[in-house]
């Protein structure tokens, strides 16, 4: 279907066979959230050809927000990138790919990462076709980005996606991309401690539970 879109496109000559500098690609980012707030990310792209204008948009896109690039091969790269905590209470971290924000009370975490498009119409703009997005849609529809984030605890409640455990995971596509200048993510977690709270309750229940069992045990020898 991909093809046959494509092919339309350039017998319909909305798209030129020269110079076009678009390719699909997926980008596959792992958040993981500690407990004092800092964050550390890692971003495995996975591009379709080797497009050299396109990956000299990408590497000068991520060394500019501060990623560290190991280019397993040109269709093949791992991108990494850490936010050192400051407080250990609220920070927000922010980059041309997005803003996170994360908030800690108590045991309780809070996680808001802001995803921004221009990641994508920026290397449209860039572009041969850059005046025809239709066609750039049609050869960056197989882009997708996949965030899954770990916070400290269990995940309780996010505003889209999915969770498990302790990850979220978000899921966005080239439609999407093209809807809205920006995506929100939430989600909520709290850490395990207050579980074990419940131990003394426990331990103490057991303990009255013997006593009274012992009280008994001995009243019923006397009544012998």
């Amino acid at each position: 279907m991909l093809f046959t879109s494509i092919l339309f496109w350039f017998q319909s000559g909305a798209v030129s066979l020269t110079g076009v500098s678009l390719q699909g690609f997926q980008a596959n980012i792992r958040t993981h959230v500690y407990e004092d707030l800092s964050v550390a990310r890692t971003i495995e792209l996975i591009m379709e050809g080797d497009n050299r204008e396109s990956i000299r948009y990408k590497r000068d896109f991520f060394k500019k927000s501060g990623y560290e690039i190991v280019e397993k091969s040109s269709e093949h790269w791992v991108i990494t990138k850490v936010y050192p905590t400051s407080n250990g209470r609220t920070e927000v971290f922010q980059d041309d790919l997005s803003k996170i924000f994360v908030e800690r009370r108590g045991d309780q975490f809070l996680f808001q990462e802001e995803f921004f498009n221009r990641f994508i119409i920026n290397e449209i703009d860039r572009s041969d076709l850059k005046n025809d997005r239709p066609a750039a849609k049609v050869l960056m529809a197989d882009t997708r980005f996949e965030f899954k984030t770990v916070l400290p605890g269990r995940i309780d409640s996010i505003n889209l996606g999915a969770f498990e455990e302790r990850t979220a995971t978000w899921i966005f596509d080239i439609e999407q991309l093209f809807q809205k200048d920006s995506y929100v993510m939430r989600a909520h977690s709290e850490t395990a401690r207050g579980e074990w709270q419940i131990w003394p309750l426990l331990l103490i229940s057991f303990l009255l539970f013997v006593m009274a069992y012992l009280f008994r045990l001995k009243n019923k020898i006397r009544g012998v």
